[in-house]
C-alpha cells in the first residue's frame, strides 16, 4: 500500500494517484470505500485507474496510407439503366438521363 488515503485530504491523496499502478489504485478504492467513503477521492482513484486501462487496451498507432477513393460510376452512352443503377451516378451524370417507363432511363447525351 503506497499510502493511506483515511490520513490525507482528498486534495492531497488525489495528487499522490499519479504515477501508481492498476493494483495499488485498487487497493485505495477499497480503503478508501472502507474508511471515510469519500466519493470525490473514490471518483478519483477510478478516473486514474479508467486512465491506466485505455492506456493498457489503447491499440498502437500504425500508419496506414489511405486508399484512394473510388471513381463515380462512368456514365454508360446510347443504353438504358434501371432507376437503381441511375440513383447510383451523381447528380452531373444523373442530368444526362430521362424516365421511359417501367423503371428505366435512357441516356441522352
Amino acid at each position: 500500500m503506497p499510502f493511506d488515503p483515511s490520513s490525507l485530504s482528498v486534495k492531497a491523496a488525489s495528487k499522490k494517484l499519479d504515477g501508481l499502478s492498476l493494483d495499488e489504485l485498487k487497493s485505495l478504492h477499497e480503503k478508501e470505500l472502507d474508511g471515510k467513503h469519500r466519493s470525490s477521492l473514490m471518483a478519483a482513484i477510478s478516473r486514474q485507474m479508467d486512465l491506466l486501462i485505455e492506456e493498457d487496451e489503447a491499440p498502437e498507432e500504425v500508419t496506414v496510407a489511405a486508399a484512394p477513393a473510388p471513381a463515380p460510376p462512368a456514365a454508360p452512352v446510347d443504353k438504358t439503366i434501371s432507376m437503381t443503377e441511375w440513383f447510383k451516378l451523381n447528380n452531373f451524370q444523373k442530368r444526362s438521363y430521362t424516365a421511359i417507363g417501367g423503371g428505366r432511363m435512357k441516356h441522352i447525351g
